[in-house]
């Protein structure tokens, strides 16, 4: 017993900010569209609207201190990265874990940054650049605007090297498509409709795109 450990986890500002005003963020619904008919300004946020999912802390710490207690192999890093799939959206998303102090037989660890599973690079890992992400803090006030915006940058940096790759992906499948229209009719309807797929995948990329530039725009000031 006097060698149990117990591993409590901590969701930090900066993962739940990752996880409500990044990654799953969408523009608020305008008065005027308001299913409570509030009665406000029709062309602003309706005030009684849940502008993002909201983050399900409660059932990721209980998953990861879970998990952390199975594989006991990670009580020796001061870091390491878990893939998680959210329930909530479907997605597979990356947490960035990392080590605090140990305090009386309890081992606290802090999920300091989340991003989705696909955009991690090894390259940005390896020269430092999620790292510098990471260690960004919310909580300061007299950083929070510009550890908002970097954030939110490193977010929107992300979704345009994803959309590159999509809009790369999306003109091979349309020459496949007009290939197989043309020569190859019995798979004219397969191509087309894994083209329809993407042209979804790129319209969700963009809308993403927008909304985060969008927020930076109102952060900065700039038009």
């Amino acid at each position: 017993m006097k060698n149990l450990v117990l591993h409590k986890v901590n969701i930090t500002a900066e993962a739940v900010f990752d996880y409500e005003q990044c990654l799953f963020m969408r523009e608020p619904t305008t008065c005027k569209n308001c299913p409570s008919k509030c009665g406000g300004d029709w062309n602003k946020p309706c005030p009684q609207d849940e502008p993002t999912l909201k983050f399900p802390k409660a059932e990721y710490r209980r998953e990861l201190e879970e998990y952390i207690f199975r594989h006991r192999h990670i009580k020796n890093n001061h870091y390491f990265r878990c893939k998680y799939l959210d329930e909530q959206t479907g997605e597979t998303l990356l947490l960035f874990i990392l080590k605090r102090k140990l305090v009386a037989y309890v081992q606290n660890w802090d999920v300091v940054g989340i991003i989705r599973a696909d955009e991690w690079c090894e390259e940005k890992e390896e020269d430092g650049v999620y790292r510098n992400w990471y260690t960004t803090r919310i909580n300061d006030p007299s950083e929070y605007d510009w550890v908002v915006e970097y954030r939110i940058k490193k977010e929107l940096e992300a979704v345009e090297e994803k959309l590159e790759e999509v809009y790369k992906f999306e003109f091979k499948q349309e020459r496949q498509c007009e290939h197989n229209r043309r020569f190859d009719k019995k798979n004219a309807k397969k191509s087309q409709a894994r083209l329809a797929e993407t042209k979804c995948v790129r319209a969700e990329l963009e809308s993403r795109k927008a909304i985060l530039k969008e927020r930076i725009k109102r952060l900065t000031g700039k038009t």
